[in-house]
């Protein structure tokens, strides 16, 4: 219940990071199993149950829209550190309130 932020994408047994589950380089065009699939990556912010009483739900939406979608072009760590900067330059939620907010990225690796 305290997570309000959730991004997810793939990383491909060839190393580099999608926004699709399959491997284009590799003349694949849709999802075939999971045959190009190394990870899948999960990215979510979430607030603590005491800065949550502090902050409206318009507030956290607003924060949340501020917040980058996974592109193509980034790099391992970019998500992170954008999204802590939208944290970091918001005046939407009192600043009390942004200390309780953590980002939290996991590789899932598959089989």
């Amino acid at each position: 219940p305290q997570v309000f932020r959730f991004e997810y994408y793939y990383l491909l047994k060839n190393g580099a990071f999608s926004d699709t589950p399959w491997d284009a380089a590799a003349g694949h065009v849709n999802i075939n199993g999971t045959q190009d699939l190394a990870a899948i990556v999960v990215t979510i912010a979430a607030i603590d149950k005491k800065s949550r009483v502090l902050v409206t739900d318009s507030q956290l939406t607003t924060l949340a829209a501020s917040m980058a979608d996974y592109s193509a072009a980034m790099r391992p760590g970019d998500l992170c550190a954008q999204w802590q900067s939208a944290i970091d330059q918001s005046n939407a939620v009192p600043r009390v309130a942004l200390s309780g907010i953590r980002i939290y990225e996991r590789h899932f690796h598959l089989p």
